[in-house]
């Protein structure tokens, strides 16, 4: 017989708003950091 454990870990992200890294990424890659937190 098999079994099997599973820990799931929720592990907060915080991010630093820099908003002259913001519009360099949005120029760069098109994406602002609002989106980027968004799907992280």
């Amino acid at each position: 017989m098999h079994s099997a454990v599973y820990i799931w870990l929720y592990i907060p992200i915080l991010f630093e708003w820099d908003e002259k890294k913001n519009r360099t990424n949005l120029a760069k890659h098109g994406i602002g950091f609002d989106l980027a937190r968004e799907v992280s």
